[in-house]
C-alpha cells in the first residue's frame, strides 16, 4: 500500500483521553486542517491500555502535537519529536 499525504494529520493536539471497556477514546483537534474528531484505540492488555492512557494524558496536560498516520485498516497516534529522539538515539 502507499503512502499517500492525507495519510498523515500533523500537529493535532490531545484534548482528552478516556477508557470504554477495552477501548481508549482519544479527542483531537487542530492540525493544518482543523480536525476535530475522535479515535478509537482496542487494548486487549489492561496495562498496555493503562501506560497509553497515562501517556495521552500527558500528552494533554503538556500541549504535545502529534500526528495521526492512517495505514490500511491501522491507525498510530504518535509524537513526532520523541520518535525522532528515539531514531536518533536520544532519550526522549
Amino acid at each position: 500500500m502507499r503512502f499517500e499525504e492525507r495519510d498523515l494529520l500533523q500537529d493535532l493536539l490531545v484534548l482528552a483521553a478516556t477508557e470504554v471497556d477495552e477501548d481508549v477514546v482519544v479527542s483531537v483537534y487542530g492540525g493544518r486542517d482543523n480536525v476535530c474528531g475522535t479515535v478509537r484505540f482496542t487494548f486487549g492488555d489492561r496495562s498496555q491500555r493503562s501506560r497509553s492512557l497515562r501517556l495521552l494524558r500527558h500528552w494533554a496536560e503538556q500541549d504535545v502535537a502529534v500526528a495521526l498516520l492512517s495505514h490500511g485498516d491501522e491507525l498510530s497516534l504518535f509524537s513526532e519529536p520523541a520518535l525522532f529522539a528515539r531514531a536518533l538515539g536520544d532519550a526522549a
